[in-house]
């Protein structure tokens, strides 16, 4: 389940000694959920899309589950990562980013103008985006990284996406290794540094944590 994947997730951040948990915004409402079927036909009808069967949960969700936190180092306290995942529902209706037509990948097709964000890290600075680019003759939309002007296609699904973002608490830049690129190209040398450190720094911080999708793809593509 999606829901406790994150909540595990959270609780682990917040156990930590050597973690300090900067924002925490995870509300879960104790109150009977709605009928997911209900929730998926309103989605259905609100915008035009039927909503993958298996990610449907986040529907459920707040509108915004929202964790920053930081690590100790060296006598330092040092940026983590982060994640501020909405629901669904929110996205779709009023979390939308502007795209500049120079950044649109060729693989897009119809110039879009405005992606949907269902999650992003505010606090690097500029902040890096999940995009859903809603396509002609799509059932769903497809998951796309943004980065300071970069448009990359992942090569996950919303579904595995929080899978993952629960497993990588969020630290910064772990979606390229999930990008349809060539993480070992000049270009993404600090983003692969990135990746290999904070690896290294999750199996330090929290060693009962099952990182191995990570590692796996990494071995994959020779990180």
């Amino acid at each position: 389940m999606l829901k406790e994947s994150i909540l595990a997730s959270v609780h682990e951040l917040r156990s930590s000694d050597q973690v300090q948990v900067t924002h925490l915004e995870t509300e879960f409402s104790s109150e009977e959920e709605p009928a997911i079927a209900y929730l998926e036909e309103l989605f259905r009808r609100s915008f035009h899309y039927r909503l993958p069967s298996d990610v449907a949960e986040i529907l459920t969700f707040p509108p915004e589950c929202a964790v920053a936190w930081s690590y100790r180092s060296r006598g330092k306290v040092v940026e983590g990562g982060e994640f501020r995942l909405i629901n669904l529902f929110d996205a779709f209706q009023s979390h939308r980013l502007k795209l500049n037509p120079d950044d649109i990948p060729p693989t897009l097709h119809g110039s879009p103008r405005e992606a949907i964000y269902f999650d992003f890290q505010p606090e690097i600075g500029n902040s890096i985006y999940a995009l859903l680019i809603p396509q002609q003759n799509e059932e769903f939309p497809r998951v796309h990284l943004h980065d300071r002007g970069r448009i990359l296609p992942m090569m996950v699904d919303v579904r595995r996406y929080i899978e993952l973002l629960a497993v990588t608490k969020g630290f910064y830049y772990w979606q390229y290794l999930f990008c349809e690129i060539d993480l070992q190209a000049y270009e993404f040398g600090f983003q692969r540094a990135s990746i290999r450190k904070m690896v290294k720094i999750l199996s330090s911080l929290f060693p009962q944590s099952d990182l191995s999708a990570l590692q796996k793809r990494m071995a994959e593509i020779g990180v």
